[in-house]
């Protein structure tokens, strides 16, 4: 009998030294590996002497126009995503007055005002139920449409001013 024991305890320390963690780290889950992506950051700088306005009038219009679509999209699921994009199509629209003639800010102040409406609307979280967000929807989308018509590039070309040259 105390052979029986001896073996078993020679075999108990020969199986704890012999490698029972290569059995232990085979289940241990390792961690998965993440790709890091860039994050993309678009920002347009504006060169007084170096800048095209008609090029940068078009740049700032086309982002509008999908920060809108962006808005439109978003408006159905994501708070910080409708934040984002009210907030960005808020500011190319308003960057677009610096590029045209007075004659032609009024228009474009009334519709400014109009998308601060909307945004004070989304950053009070006033739109809780679909009917106000659908809503919200369509007066960004006539929103669109009326930019669309009265200040694309071929409608409002003759009035983009001149940089001064320095």
């Amino acid at each position: 009998m105390k052979k029986v024991i001896g073996y078993l305890f020679i075999m108990l320390l020969l199986a704890d030294l012999s490698g029972c963690r290569g059995l232990s780290k085979k289940f241990v889950r390792k961690k998965k590996e993440q790709d890091e992506r860039p994050n993309v950051i678009l920002a347009l700088e504006d060169y007084d002497e170096l800048a095209d306005y008609h090029e940068l009038y078009k740049k700032h219009f086309m982002l509008w126009g999908y920060w809108c679509d962006e808005l439109i999209s978003s408006i159905e699921r994501n708070f910080k995503k409708q934040k984002e994009c009210v907030s960005q199509s808020l500011e190319h629209l308003s960057s677009l007055k610096k590029y045209i003639l007075n004659s032609k800010h009024e228009l474009l102040d009334t519709y400014i005002e109009r998308l601060q409406k909307i945004k004070s609307k989304i950053d009070s979280k006033k739109i809780s139920n679909n009917i106000e967000k659908r809503r919200i929807m369509r007066e960004v989308e006539k929103l669109k449409r009326l930019v669309d018509k009265e200040y694309r590039y071929s409608e409002i070309k003759v009035f983009i001013i001149q940089p001064v040259s320095k």
